[in-house]
């Protein structure tokens, strides 16, 4: 996961704060995804490295992940923003699993989280059919 994601942050496009991020959801199933961040002119309007890797899982049609790595290129452990890790969190309960949020600086060094840690008050619908319509992700 760590390969793919440094993989990706080769890719990143970094026009505005020139800090490269690099991701790598694996899913139930072992596969990998990778993602970069992608920034933009306009203030806002980037997307995160942690997002791109989900989107490009669920563009292939996969919802249930057991984990992501992020890694980045500078000298400190970068934590996910906030919508990323509500992102993560929405993921989550496709399948009720306590995403392992890996942040490394390379395949040696770095540490391991888990999302409800990471969120502990994260955002669950209280809607009933929301809820199911999530979950109903988990047989795709």
């Amino acid at each position: 996961m760590i390969a793919v994601a440094q993989e990706a942050r080769e890719n990143a496009f970094v026009i505005r704060s020139l800090h490269q991020f690099g991701a790598c959801v694996i899913t139930e199933e072992g596969e990998l995804f990778g993602g970069c961040n992608i920034e933009n002119t306009i203030s806002g309007m980037g997307v995160c490295a942690e997002r791109a890797a989900i989107d490009n899982a669920v563009v292939h049609g996969k919802y249930r992940f057991r984990g992501i790595a992020i890694v980045d290129d500078s000298e400190v452990l970068v934590y996910p923003c906030g919508v990323c890790r509500e992102y993560l969190a929405l993921f989550s309960q496709t399948n009720d699993i306590d995403l392992e949020v890996i942040l490394a600086k390379s395949e040696t060094k770095y540490v391991v989280k888990k999302i409800s840690k990471l969120l502990p008050n994260m955002f669950v619908s209280k809607s009933e059919t929301t809820r199911n319509k999530i979950k109903s992700y988990k047989n795709k």
